[in-house]
Parts: C-alpha cells; structure tokens; sequence
C-alpha cells in the first residue's frame, strides 16, 4: 500500500490483486488500484521490467522491419507458389524449421543474385552465399590465438571458460571433450573446476574425467573459492568452470550466475545448447543469458534431431558465433569445431537435400 500511495499519491485505493504468473515463469502480485474513484491503473509486479521491455521493443522492431521487406519484395514473391523450383526449396527450407521470415529474406537476397537464371542449382547456392554472411563461427582455441593467450600468460592467470545451459544439455561431457582435445593435439594443460553442487553424482562425474586427463580439479561453492582454485592452477593455460544446470527461463538463476563471475577478469562463457530443443526454448534462454555476456554458442545432440533448423536459427536471431558442435557420447571424438560449411551441410546434406 505504501508503494502504491507513493506511485498514485494518497488518494489511491486497492480495487484487486492477487497472485499471477508473468511469462518467465515467475510468480508475481498483481493489484488493480483506482484513484478519486475514476482512474483505474494496473500494476503488473513490483519488479524491474527493463529486460522485457527492450525485448518488447526489439520484437516490435523486428515485424516492422518484416512487414517493410514484404512491401519492399511482394512483386519478386508473387509467383513464389507459381514457381515449381523455386515454391520447391521454399518449402524444403520450412521443413528444416528454419525461421520463415529469416528464409524469406535470405531467398530474396539470393533472387537479385541469380536475376533471370533461375535454376533449382543457382538458388540455393545463392541462398547459400547469403547464409554464410550473416551467420558467425569462431575456433577459440586455434594456433592463433592459443599464441596470444601464451603471449600474455607471463603475467596473468589463466583465462576462465564457463559452461552454462540448460538441464541435461551435456556441459560435462562437452567440457571434458574439449579439455582432452586440448591436451591430446596441443599438448596443453587444462584445470578443471566444478560449480556444480546441486545434482547428485555431477561432482563425481567431471572429477574422474580430470584423472583420466590428469587435470588439476577443484569443487568450489562459492565465488571466493572459485578464485582461490583460480591461483591454484595458475600454471594451466585455461581453467574450465563445469557449471550447474538450471531452469534459465527462471531470472533469478542468471542473476545468482551473473554475482559470481562478475567480478573475475578474462572470464569466456560458452552457451551449451540442445539441438533438439524448441526453437522457442533456445530463443529464450539466450535471451535470459545474454546480460551475463555470451562468449560463443556450443550445440550437442547434433547427431539426435532430423533438423537443425532451430540451431540455424539462433545464428541467425544473435550475434553470437558457433564454436562447436556435439555428435556423440564419446569423449574426445564426438566433438568438431563449427564451420560455417558444416552449418550449410546440416541444411542440404548432399545432393538429396530436397528430395
């Protein structure tokens, strides 16, 4: 009541409220106040909303931007189902789940591209050539920038990289692969700590990975312990963060994990993703997770679903690169760094890609 006089003034009365759930999944009050009897204004939550609000914003700003295209290209799409080739991949491209409004404007790009040769082989080239451009990969542990890293080791600890996600995504696993890769080709030394307290077995699990490799390994629970075990390992080339699975729809989640690393300098979280998760599910939880600043995108279950379009998706909603993708259980084979020829391959594999 006292937030409410202090926001309406003195004048203000409760008309109605009650608990409710706003689409995060959180739960909230919600009052229906009336002031002088005549305005009837309605509170939401008692919460900071600037999150859903720039989200707001930037969906608006999204279906302004599609009806324009639609305006802009209805005369190259008026024929789209006239045409058998074209209506073809169109409709291949839906079935692969890849985002309609993405697909149309990439096809679009690609018709001013072929202009009159219209073939099925120059289409999709072109779709392809335009694909390419505005999705991003990144090798974070190439021979590059292994150098530089080592440049600046002299003086510095090692670079913290987190894995974060869902539930049941395979962080541990994926972690493990990339740590052993590291060790197996480069010949360098990983230290592994785990911040994963809530699941049962989780600690037991990432610690024998870490004898196997014979890494450095440290269970901590809180930030301070995370950076004592820091400069414990200060002779590794990295640290790698095995982090606890979460419901990251729920904001309180990303806010307890944004505290704890914060404050750390060099600190790289890699997003680990389901690819046989909704595309809906993806979309959200990036969009929960990138104030807390997202390093790169890792997808596993690659080898799990029928169609990655909802992987592609995501490269194509965000600015985040692909770092690697999943394909198995096996520890370290099952694993490769993204490319974005490999992305094009998981969309038309072959030459059967449109049957």
């Amino acid at each position: 009541m006292d937030m409410i006089k202090k926001e309406l003034g003195p004048d203000a009365v409760i008309l109605k409220s009650g608990k409710v759930v706003d689409p995060s999944g959180e739960p909230v009050f919600e009052v229906q106040v009336a002031v002088d009897n005549q305005q009837e204004v309605i509170l939401p939550s008692f919460r900071d909303s600037s999150n859903q609000l720039k989200q707001l914003e930037g969906k608006i700003e999204e279906i302004t931007s599609f009806l324009s295209l639609l305006v802009s290209t209805k005369d190259q799409f008026t024929g789209i189902y006239g045409d058998e080739v074209l209506s073809k991949i169109y409709h291949y491209l839906l079935m692969q789940e890849l985002d309609e409004k993405k697909v149309y404007l990439l096809l679009t790009r690609a018709l001013k591209l072929v202009k009159d040769n219209k073939s099925h082989t120059s289409i999709v080239s072109a779709f392809c050539r335009e694909l390419m451009k505005v999705v991003s990969t990144i090798k974070p542990f190439s021979d590059e920038i292994i150098s530089q890293m080592k440049a600046k080791r002299s003086y510095l600890l090692p670079p913290i990289y987190t894995f974060i996600g869902p539930t049941g995504v395979g962080k541990t696993t994926t972690l493990a692969k990339i740590a052993a890769n590291l060790k197996i080709t480069k010949g360098l030394k990983v230290g592994i700590i785990s911040f994963d307290s809530y699941r049962i077995g989780a600690c037991e699990q990432i610690a024998t990975y870490a004898r196997v490799l014979d890494a450095p390994f440290a269970t901590v629970q809180s930030r301070e312990e995370l950076e004592f075990a820091r400069k414990q390992m200060k002779d590794c080339f990295a640290v790698f963060v095995d982090t606890t699975g979460r419901n990251f729809l729920l904001s309180q989640y990303v806010i307890e994990l944004t505290e704890v690393f914060s404050s750390l300098s060099e600190v790289y979280h890699f997003l680990v993703l389901s690819a046989t998760a909704k595309d809906k599910d993806l979309t959200k939880t990036i969009q929960q997770l990138d104030p807390i600043g997202i390093y790169a995108l890792i997808f596993t279950k690659v080898d799990e679903t029928l169609s990655c379009g909802s992987l592609i998706n995501q490269l194509l909603r965000f600015p985040h690169p692909l770092a690697y993708l999943s394909t198995g259980q096996r520890v370290p084979e099952d694993i490769e760094e993204a490319s974005k020829k490999r992305l094009i391959n998981l969309i038309f594999p072959g030459k059967r890609e449109l049957g």
